[in-house]
């Protein structure tokens, strides 16, 4: 093979690369989608067969969003083996990129057209985040060769084409992983969250960001101030278990950057909510008051059996540490209640010794208890009761641990959920 593309420049679409001077140069059209994966073949359809004195060839880049920054791997084949492997990355819009396969992973980038900020990085971002999920680690698809085994082919110009015994690779389909940044990193939740970033495959912890714990190294990863450490990383989806306070300060950010939002702060207002959803139009945000999927069933399950029952409280428990009462599930589980059943019995009592003893008044009458108590993580009950019997659903947490299946899921769907969501139900198709 020759070591470098040299004279083999792209062509206008739709035809090969010009060979090179030397005659040594060959190319293939690439055909597909160069998102997912690219197909080495001539304009044909049959795999390149032949000898490796195959240089450069060019990648199709035109079918997806002008703007757009598409990355794919591409093996060249010869007599059923592969004998070269590169890496394309090209803007798209642009008709043609060339990459030297020879050098393995060297990448040579066609004059790119300049990128639209905002919406088209956006799309792009979606496609990627889309992507990964179909595709988590790679995968190659094998085909059957398009010539019988022994059957006779014209010679060619430009390919020489030679029957194969075996499966040719065809095509590669390549995902890279989420971005992720995490707000509040130096906490508890938030250290425990850039773990489980790094633990996932489909994920790539790639900023941290807490006042409080900058120049620290969480996870593999230093520890900044602000959060534009997260546009430098070119963070996709930014995860938030900070305060209330801080967080509304990082949606914000998130919502002017066009970055998704997953957010296991508690305690915002129906104020705040309402002004996520005018804030993000470009990018998704998900608040969720519970990312366990114990409770997410919980409050479900609750829900459910409402409208069957006449009177309903709801008690939470939480270490001695939480500062805001009641919880974010607790209120999220009243809000729910209440809407599958806004006609409950009217509470009887009429005198408490100790003010608050029948705890707060949520909606629809639905009273709200909070405990908190040293040696406890996370808890609920939701009681509900009528004639001659009572429900009694509990979920119980005791590390957390328990959030990060949630969290990561949430991380990897954010993008199919457009604008706010409240509550992880709907990710899990609740």
């Amino acid at each position: 093979m020759c070591s470098a593309v040299e004279n083999c420049a792209p062509s206008p679409a739709g035809s090969p690369a010009s060979p090179s001077s030397s005659g040594a140069c060959r190319a293939a059209a690439v055909v597909g989608a160069a998102l997912l994966g690219v197909r080495v073949a001539d304009a044909s359809g049959l795999v390149l067969a032949g000898e490796a004195d195959v240089d450069a060839l060019t990648v199709d880049v035109g079918a997806t969003t002008p703007g757009d920054r598409v990355t794919a791997i591409v093996l060249v084949v010869a007599a059923g083996l592969v004998v070269a492997a590169g890496v394309v990355v090209a803007m798209a819009g642009v008709d043609t990129a060339v990459v030297d396969v020879a050098a393995f992973g060297t990448v040579l980038e066609h004059p790119a057209r300049a990128s639209d900020a905002g919406t088209s990085r956006a799309k792009s971002r979606d496609a990627r985040l889309r992507a990964s999920r179909r595709v988590r680690a790679g995968c190659i698809r094998r085909v059957c060769p398009s010539a019988a085994v022994g059957e006779r082919q014209p010679r060619s110009t430009a390919y020489r084409r030679k029957p194969v015994s075996s499966p040719v690779v065809e095509e590669v389909a390549v995902s890279e992983p989420l971005r992720v940044g995490v707000f509040g990193a130096g906490g508890k939740v938030g250290a425990t969250v850039c773990a489980a970033v790094v633990a996932a495959p489909s994920l790539e912890l790639a900023a941290a960001v807490d006042p409080r714990a900058a120049g620290q190294t969480i996870a593999g990863v230093e520890v900044k101030s602000t959060p534009f450490v997260m546009a430098e990383a070119g963070v996709q989806v930014a995860v938030d278990f900070t305060v209330l306070d801080g967080a509304r300060m990082n949606l914000a950010w998130c919502a002017l950057h066009g970055v998704h939002a997953v957010v296991g702060t508690t305690g915002f207002t129906a104020e705040d909510l309402a002004g996520f959803r005018q804030a993000f139009t470009h990018s998704n945000c998900l608040v969720a008051p519970n990312f366990a999927i114990g409770a997410v069933l919980m409050m479900r399950f609750a829900e459910l059996a409402a409208p069957y029952f006449q009177t309903a409280e709801i008690i939470e428990f939480h270490h001695d540490a939480k500062v805001d009462a009641p919880s974010g599930t607790a209120v999220r589980t009243a809000e729910r209640m209440a809407a599958a059943n806004g006609d409950w019995n009217d509470d009887p009592t009429t005198h408490e010794v100790y003010p608050g003893a029948r705890g707060g008044l949520g909606p629809a009458g639905i009273r709200v208890h909070a405990v908190r108590m040293h040696g406890m993580f996370a808890h609920q009950e939701v009681v509900l009761g009528t004639a001659g019997q009572t429900l009694v659903i509990r979920h119980d947490t005791f590390d957390r641990d328990c959030y990060m299946p949630g969290v990561v899921l949430a991380c990897e769907r954010i993008a199919d959920h457009p604008g706010l969501t409240v509550g992880l139900d709907s990710f899990l198709g609740l």
